[in-house]
């Protein structure tokens, strides 16, 4: 297994492995928040054959909406500063190279500051896979790592 901090310069710098036969488990969700509309968007890329590889019924070149926003829905979470659930929309899927892209979005009062967040994306089938979380609001971003068995985290 990668250490973290690799796994984050590898990722960051724009790395991505060949599709075919990829050493690195890995997804990022980009969050943002915008303010005015009290809305966060949620960009998470996850790898096309590991997509396939949970939702075995799907090559992951098709586009089988539901199963992929049952999917996104049910390894992300989302809380609010108060404990209550972000309720996550599907927004759509998008292809890019060895990607897939699923968009989520939700209504976000108070932002992002003190909300949690989990990120258990592909723990069922890859024991060593590490998700990246970043999030952009008030001015900063931040960038949180997630791998098997955390828990969700707070954004400062």
């Amino acid at each position: 297994m990668l250490p973290p901090a690799l796994v984050l310069a590898l990722v960051g710098a724009g790395w991505t492995p060949h599709a075919a036969a990829h050493p690195l488990h890995s997804s990022v969700a980009e969050i943002s928040y915008e303010p005015r509309e009290e809305t966060v968007i949620i960009r998470l890329r996850v790898f096309r054959d590991d997509l396939a590889a949970v939702l075995p019924y799907s090559d992951g070149a098709d586009r089988p909406d539901s199963a992929w926003s049952a999917y996104a829905r049910g390894s992300l979470a989302l809380v609010d500063r108060s404990g209550r659930p972000a309720a996550l929309q599907w927004s759509g899927a998008e292809s890019s190279g060895d990607t897939i892209i699923l968009t989520l979005t939700s209504q976000l009062p108070g932002g992002l500051q003190q909300a949690q967040v989990f990120a258990g994306v592909m723990w069922e089938r890859f024991p060593d896979q590490v998700n990246i979380v970043r999030a952009s609001y008030s001015g900063r971003t931040v960038t949180l790592l997630f791998t098997r068995g955390d828990s969700a985290k707070t954004f400062p």
